[in-house]
C-alpha cells in the first residue's frame, strides 16, 4: 500500500556556494572580499572563505534586488526610445 502521508520539512537544504564570474567587475565586489577576509583575521583559511562566501551571498541578494531595478528601468527606456523612433 502507498503512504501518502506528506512528509514534513524542518528546513530548507542549504545550496553549496558559487561565485559568480560576473560579479568580478560590479562595484562594491572587491570591498565586500576584503572586509569578510579582513573581519575574520586570525581564522584559519577554510573559515576565511566560509565566512567570504557567506557575506558574498548576502551581498549577491541585496545586490540582485538593485540590478532587477536597473534591468527594468532600462528595459522602459528602450521601450520609450523604439515608440518615439518607431521601431
Amino acid at each position: 500500500m502507498l503512504d501518502r502521508t506528506p512528509v514534513a520539512r524542518s528546513h530548507r537544504e542549504e545550496r553549496a556556494f558559487k561565485f559568480e564570474n560576473a560579479w568580478r567587475i560590479e562595484e562594491g565586489i572587491n570591498e565586500v572580499v576584503r572586509d569578510s577576509w579582513l573581519g575574520s583575521a586570525g581564522s584559519n583559511v577554510v573559515n576565511k572563505l566560509s565566512k567570504c562566501a557567506e557575506d558574498l551571498t548576502h551581498w549577491s541578494k541585496t545586490h540582485r534586488n538593485k540590478l532587477q531595478v536597473d534591468i527594468e528601468h532600462c528595459r522602459k527606456q528602450l521601450s520609450r526610445s523604439r515608440t518615439i523612433h518607431g521601431i
